[in-house]
């Protein structure tokens, strides 16, 4: 085994956590948030947290996170040049990725 990378004392100089909350499907509304966030950590300023009821919406579940990459899938699908059993297989493949979330 070859190790490419060594970790060192002290701090990172840049994070992607939330770049990676953002391929995960995290809601684009709670990413801007972090992203803000975490500016204004950088810079030294003090964060104040938001106070607010929170309600149903506020939680996001697995099931919309799949949902909505079926949906991208869906949206990426080019109709006109799928073959009819290219279309059966997808629609098995979409179907079978949708009752995984239940």
């Amino acid at each position: 085994i070859a190790f490419l990378h060594r970790i060192l004392p002290g701090t990172a100089p840049g994070s992607y956590g939330i770049d990676v909350a953002k391929l995960a499907g995290i809601p684009e509304d709670i990413t801007r948030r972090a992203r803000r966030i975490l500016t204004s950590l950088e810079s030294g300023k003090e964060v104040t947290m938001r106070k607010r009821k929170k309600t149903a919406e506020d939680q996001t579940s697995m099931a919309q996170l799949g949902a909505g990459e079926i949906t991208s899938r869906l949206r990426s699908v080019n109709l006109d040049e799928l073959t009819p059993m290219a279309a059966l297989n997808l629609l098995y493949e979409l179907k079978k990725e949708a009752s995984e979330l239940i």
